[in-house]
């Protein structure tokens, strides 16, 4: 409800929010050990809280009430455990939205080919995967294919329009990328 995008809950720290890049403390309460623990572990399924606690990182894909998804990494640190709860958008925008206007043309000729690699880097926070669900609607509105996602973990979930789409998560549907890539060949 207040706009932001990220929820973090960290042991040793105030809970805080990240709005528009900036940082806004939810309370003045520092989280102790059991504070986050319980925190970032109470909606994890039993066997995804034992793994959590085996290998102590664990990211996934939260959904709530009202369409609401969130990916979330779990992670332990010196003084315990963190979570970051990122709110994923529940519309998939354009590509001209994302202002991607001045390179459409180039961006819809290389979707036009039905093999090769398109390569999405950046830092944290870049757009990256909001830009690959973009492309990913684009083919989907334009085309009759199959389109196979691989990813870890799904994110935006997209509806088949024009293709058939497939989305794998790693861990939960496919042991690796490596054999879900192999899987698609």
């Amino acid at each position: 409800d207040s706009g932001a995008s990220d929820l973090h809950l960290s042991t040793g720290a105030r809970p805080f929010i990240r709005k528009n890049r900036a940082l806004s403390f939810l309370s003045d309460h520092v989280l102790t050990a059991d504070d986050a623990l319980r925190l970032n572990t109470v909606l994890l399924s039993a066997g995804q809280r034992k793994k959590f606690l085996e290998s102590q990182d664990y990211d996934y894909a939260l959904a709530t009430g009202k369409g609401n998804r969130y990916r979330t990494n779990l992670m332990f640190h010196k003084l315990g455990t963190a979570g970051v709860y990122h709110m994923v958008p529940t519309q998939v925008k354009s590509l001209a939205d994302l202002g991607f206007t001045a390179h459409l043309d180039t961006l819809k000729r290389l979707l036009s080919h039905h093999n090769g690699l398109i390569l999405v880097t950046g830092p944290v926070g870049a757009g990256k995967t909001t830009t690959l669900a973009s492309m990913v609607a684009y083919l989907n509105k334009t085309r009759e294919d199959h389109i196979i996602t691989v990813e870890d973990p799904i994110e935006v979930v997209q509806s088949a329009h024009g293709c058939n789409v497939t989305q794998r998560e790693v861990g939960e549907h496919t042991n690796s990328f490596a054999t879900a890539l192999k899987g698609a060949l």
